[in-house]
């Protein structure tokens, strides 16, 4: 394994996983500067155990990160059916990760139930209506992934470039349908792509067609209109948005309550301001345009700057619904491929849960105490099934000749070979801090081996 290569990949799976440098320094035991040393020096050597505490972190096997396996960006030859529309401004890993995504679907296609929805109405807000009461939403915030769930689509967020969302329709007896969202684009945008996908889906677009692909900003199809209108009435269902209308004063809605109600439906400000403005006309030509100027940082500020008890994220209390056997995750079966959903359904959790009044854990910080919540719980349940074993009676039970110097306030030694550096390993999972060392010492006759200090 070239080192370059593996301190790219380090680094490469850190970012996917939207994780900092000094977090996943201080989950090592390393300071900053030993962690940036970790993913540029290639003097400083990765360390067996730091490799086995990365993969856990990461949701990889060593053979993955070594490359002898497959990796996030498998470079596959699986050819797509029918027609595929993708332009060439797209990067190379966008197509990569569209491939590997057609492929996931073809494995996937007896984990869901295929539902065989479809609009009845071709007016975009009855057709909405239809859906949310086959989904059973009768509140904000839409729970849109609930709904992909529901409709038998397989949703995945990954790390793309250019591409904002594609829509894969699936084919009988091959593929299940789905939709890949690019997870680097801020989460109401993604909530606003996953809505205009569905409605690809729902209102039965692209019939002939295995791909489309959505950019920000495109708008010229008809079906692509269709869709915009569809989200936003997803996202913010007329009835629903009525509802909170009613509570204010429509003739002098403020510029903090516009936002506390696009905060409430999980929604840019942006676009709740245009919804007001254009289809609810409940703003004036002088609000919209005065509106529009402001930052939105600002109005932030001032909404959230009220003194109440603050109330910080936390991965068990506002997961607890989401994570379990018999729910969206169990703990025993999480893949890497879920995480990215996971922290973003996370962050619904805690904005759905948690007044904007008591927020104080910013969405970087949820995205990454997830993770590690989600490491140390599976951590505790792999440990809850199996007991700890004593290193010595383990390696000697395997036929190895071990020296035991800790009585003595030295270490326990074991010569290294082929053959016990996968016994190492399972003992470095189970939280034994074994070290190997070229040189060993003279109770292993300078041999290269592996030594334990409690």
């Amino acid at each position: 394994m070239n080192p370059i290569v593996l301190k790219e990949k380090l680094t490469n799976y850190r970012k996917w996983l939207r994780l900092g440098q000094h977090s996943v320094a201080e989950y090592l035991g390393l300071t900053r500067s030993a962690m940036s040393a970790l993913e540029s020096d290639l003097e400083r050597k990765v360390e067996l155990h730091e490799l086995i505490k990365l993969c856990k972190l990461f949701h990889c096997s060593i053979d993955e990160i070594l490359e002898f396996g497959n990796d996030f960006t498998l470079n596959t030859d699986i050819q797509f059916s029918g027609r595929m529309k993708v332009d060439d401004d797209l990067s190379i890993n966008d197509k990569e990760e569209l491939k590997f995504f057609v492929a996931e679907l073809k494995k996937l296609k007896n984990k869901y139930s295929v539902n065989q929805y479809q609009a009845k109405s071709e007016v975009v807000k009855l057709a909405v209506k239809e859906l949310l009461e086959i989904c059973e939403i009768t509140e904000a915030p839409v729970d849109v992934y609930k709904i992909a769930n529901k409709l038998g689509i397989h949703v995945k967020l990954s790390a793309l470039n250019k591409l904002s969302g594609a829509f894969v329709r699936g084919n009988p007896d091959e593929r299940i349908s789905g939709i890949l969202l690019n997870s680097n684009q801020p989460e109401r945008r993604n909530r606003f792509s996953l809505g205009h996908e569905i409605a690809h889906f729902f209102l039965g677009h692209y019939p002939d067609k295995d791909i489309e692909e959505t950019k920000l900003g495109r708008h010229t199809l008809k079906t692509e209109k269709d869709a915009d209108a569809f989200s936003s009435e997803l996202l913010v269902p007329s009835s629903l948005l009525q509802s909170e209308l009613d509570k204010l004063s429509t003739t002098s809605i403020s510029e903090i309550e516009i936002y506390k109600l696009a905060d409430h439906f999980i929604v840019s400000f942006q676009m709740m301001l245009n919804r007001l403005y254009y289809s609810e006309k409940v703003i004036s030509d002088t609000q919209f345009k005065n509106y529009s100027k402001m930052k939105v940082s600002d109005i932030k500020k001032k909404a959230s700057s009220v003194d109440n008890q603050k109330i910080e994220f936390s991965p068990q209390e506002h997961l607890k619904d989401v994570i379990g056997p018999g729910k969206r995750f169990d703990l025993k079966t999480i893949k890497k491929n879920d995480i990215r959903l996971l922290q973003e359904i996370a962050y619904e959790k805690y904005i759905s849960l948690v007044p904007l009044e008591q927020r104080v854990t910013e969405v970087k910080d949820i995205y990454e105490q997830t993770i590690f919540w989600l490491v140390n719980a599976q951590t505790s349940e792999v440990s809850k099934n199996s007991e700890k074993p004593d290193p010595k009676e383990y390696l000697e039970s395997k036929g190895y000749e071990v020296y035991d110097k800790r009585p003595n306030g030295g270490c326990l030694w074991v010569v290294d070979s082929e053959v016990v550096t996968k016994d190492i390993e399972s003992l470095i999972e189970k939280g034994f801090n074994f070290v190997k060392t070229e040189n060993g010492s003279r109770t292993t006759k300078k041999r290269p081996s592996w030594y334990l200090k409690d």
